[in-house]
């Protein structure tokens, strides 16, 4: 979701012809994980905050905010 409601910029290569579509995603996205009680239940009765990032390893890491 974050991709597609991320900025997006041309680049434009005339000598060549060539234009390049460019994503801005930030470096960690935030996330909001709900907890229920019971799976009926309608509201959560906790909710955590954490980051999510992309590491160097092609992998993801994460840290409660």
């Amino acid at each position: 979701m974050a991709e597609l409601n991320a900025p997006v910029s041309i680049a434009d290569d005339c000598e060549r012809g060539i234009s390049t579509e460019h994503r801005h995603m930030p470096d960690t996205l935030s996330a909001e994980i709900w907890i229920y009680a019971k799976c009926k239940d309608r509201k959560p009765y906790a909710t955590q905050q954490y980051g999510v990032w992309g590491t160097a390893e092609e992998g993801y890491a994460w840290r409660r905010r």
